[in-house]
């Protein structure tokens, strides 16, 4: 028991490692999917390594049971969350108050119909106009790839898509019906 604990100390000390280098590489570099899912799954990692010392310390904790249950809720978490939308508005935010040197826009378009209000953001709000063409261009592309399907239907409907051409449309880059 002893060895099982102290090796789960010292995993729990790389983990912590590893998220505290991530939260660098996030900050030097800004968001992406791959980012939030490796951290998501560090987290989760630091449950399980927690989950074992607590068994090894304790004879009636139900080992699977947390692990399975904090698995369920983690993966609900990631799964109904605007992910994609989060990481857009973070790395259009922290571009525009000063914390990232540079913004990757085809990142933020590769976010789809989550990505356009950061889009929108950059268009309006960043200084270097390199950044709002690009954004603009972006913009552009979306409004051309979403005229082919106009009529929304229970096929093609998603919220974030809904809320993308309502705001497109709220700011004048679309008209509406």
């Amino acid at each position: 028991k002893v060895y099982s604990v102290i090796t789960a100390l010292f995993t729990l000390i790389l983990i912590a490692t590893a998220l505290s280098k991530m939260a660098l590489y996030i900050d030097a570099y800004g968001l992406t999917l791959k980012r939030v899912y490796v951290s998501w799954f560090m987290i989760f990692m630091v449950a399980g390594f927690i989950y074992a010392i607590v068994a090894q310390l304790t004879r009636r904790f139900r080992f699977n049971f947390a692990l399975l249950l904090t698995g369920a809720l983690m993966f609900g978490a990631i799964a109904y969350a605007n992910v994609s939308g989060f990481i857009a508005s973070y790395n259009a935010d922290a571009y525009l108050d000063g914390r990232l040197g540079s913004v990757d826009i085809s990142e933020i378009t590769r976010m789809g119909d989550s990505g356009i209000p950061a889009l929108v953001k950059l268009v309006e709000e960043a200084e270097d106009s390199k950044v709002s063409r690009e954004a603009l261009k972006s913009i552009s592309e979306y409004i051309a790839n979403n005229n082919k399907e106009k009529k929304m239907n229970i096929l093609t409907f998603s919220l974030p898509r809904a809320r993308a051409l309502a705001l497109l449309e709220r700011e004048g880059y679309i008209e509406g019906d």
